[in-house]
C-alpha cells in the first residue's frame, strides 16, 4: 500500500514513520522546508487511511482503536518499564524497552 503513494509522499512517510527521523532531519535530507515535510506526511497518512477504509470499510476503525482497558494496560506497561529512568535525566529509547512485559499481570500481551 505504501508503494502506491506518490514518491514525494512515500519518501517522507518512510523517513518519518519507519526510520523515525525528525521533521528537521527529513527536511534537510530532502532539501525541502519543514512545513513541506509536515504537509507531505499529513497527505501520505490521509491517503493511506483512505485506502484502508476502501479495503476494509468500517472494520478499519477497530484497527485505530486505543481506549479503555487497552489504554490502561499500555500506560501501566510503559510506566513500569520506564520507572528505573524516572527522575534520573537519562533519555529513554524505545528500542531499550521490553515490549513483551507490557500488560498487567494476568493480562494477555499486546503485540
Amino acid at each position: 500500500m505504501i508503494d502506491a503513494l506518490p514518491a514525494k509522499y512515500r519518501v517522507v512517510q518512510i523517513m518519518r514513520d519507519v526510520e523515525g527521523m525528525t521533521v528537521a532531519e527529513t527536511a534537510e535530507c530532502l532539501g525541502i522546508s519543514q512545513e513541506n515535510v509536515k504537509v507531505r506526511l499529513h497527505r501520505a497518512r490521509a491517503r493511506l487511511r483512505k485506502r484502508l477504509y476502501e479495503l476494509f470499510g468500517s472494520k478499519v476503525s477497530d484497527v485505530f482503536r486505543f481506549h479503555l482497558s487497552r489504554c490502561d494496560r499500555v500506560v501501566y506497561g510503559v510506566s513500569e518499564r520506564t520507572r528505573p529512568y524516572q527522575n534520573t535525566g537519562v533519555p529513554i529509547k524505545a528500542a531499550s524497552l521490553n515490549h513483551e512485559q507490557m500488560p498487567f499481570p494476568g493480562q494477555p500481551a499486546i503485540h
